[in-house]
C-alpha cells in the first residue's frame, strides 16, 4: 500500500508520545521504587538505579532523534526527486523535440526525392512547412516542422531551477545554452533563408546542406551529452 508524507508525520508524532509515556512511567517508577528502597536499602541503592534509568532514557532519546533525523531526511529526499523528476522530463521533451526537428530537416534534405528538388519554399511558419518543387513546378516532397513547443518545455524546466539539485542545476545550464545556440542557428542561417523568396535556390540548397552536414551532427552530439548526464 502506498503510503504518503502525512503517514510519516504521523508515525513520528506517534513514536514521540511513547517515548513521553515511557519516560513518565519511569520518572513515576523512580519516585515509587526510590521511597521504598531509601526505607530498605538505602540511599546508594537509589542512586545506582537513578542512574542506571536515567541512562537508559538517554540511550532511547538518542535512538528517536535518529530515528526522527532519518524519516525527515527521507521525506525532504523524497520531495526532492519529485521536483527533479519534473525538470528532467520536461528537459527531455524539450531535447525530444530538438531532435524531432533535426531528423525532420535531415529527412526533408535526404530523401529518394531530393535528386529532382529545383525549388524550395517555407510555405508556413510554426509549424513550418518546407516544400520543394520540380523544374516543372510540381511538387515533389514536403515535411512539417515543429518547433515551439521545445522552448516552452525548456523554461517549463528552467523555472523550477532553484529547487533542482545541485548536478542537474548544470545540466540545465547546459541544455539552456544549447537550445539557445540552436534556436539561432536554425532560425536564422537556416529559415530566415528558406523563406527569402529573392534568395537563388542554390544558396538555399547549401544552408540546408550545411545544416545537415555539421550543424546537425554537432547538436545531436551535445543533446546525446546531456541525456547521458541525466541517465
Amino acid at each position: 500500500m502506498k503510503r504518503n508524507i502525512d503517514d510519516f508525520d504521523g508515525m513520528k508524532d506517534f513514536i514521540i508520545s511513547i517515548v513521553g509515556v515511557v519516560a513518565w512511567f519511569l520518572i513515576g517508577t523512580i519516585v515509587i521504587a526510590g521511597y521504598f528502597i531509601v526505607e530498605t536499602k538505602g540511599e546508594s541503592i537509589i542512586l545506582t538505579l537513578v542512574s542506571t534509568i536515567f541512562t537508559m532514557v538517554s540511550s532511547l532519546s538518542i535512538i528517536v532523534t535518529i530515528y526522527i533525523y532519518n524519516s525527515q531526511k527521507n521525506r525532504e529526499d523524497k520531495k526532492q526527486k519529485v521536483i527533479d523528476n519534473i525538470i528532467i522530463s520536461n528537459l527531455n521533451k524539450s531535447l525530444s523535440i530538438l531532435k524531432k526537428v533535426i531528423y525532420g530537416v535531415n529527412e526533408f534534405y535526404k530523401n529518394e526525392y531530393s535528386e529532382h528538388y529545383k525549388e524550395i519554399k517555407l510555405l508556413r511558419s510554426e509549424p513550418y512547412l518546407l516544400a520543394a518543387f520540380n523544374d516543372k513546378k510540381a511538387p515533389v516532397y514536403y515535411k512539417i516542422i515543429e518547433f515551439k513547443n521545445a522552448s516552452v518545455a525548456l523554461q517549463e524546466a528552467m523555472n523550477m531551477k532553484y529547487k533542482a539539485s545541485e548536478y542537474l542545476i548544470f545540466i540545465l545550464d547546459q541544455a539552456d545554452y544549447i537550445i539557445e545556440d540552436f534556436n539561432n542557428i536554425f532560425n536564422h542561417s537556416l529559415i530566415d533563408i528558406l523563406k527569402n523568396e529573392k534568395l537563388d535556390n542554390n544558396i538555399k540548397i547549401g544552408a540546408l546542406n550545411r545544416f545537415v552536414d555539421v550543424d546537425s551532427v554537432l547538436f545531436l552530439n551535445q543533446i546525446s551529452d546531456i541525456e547521458r548526464d541525466l541517465n
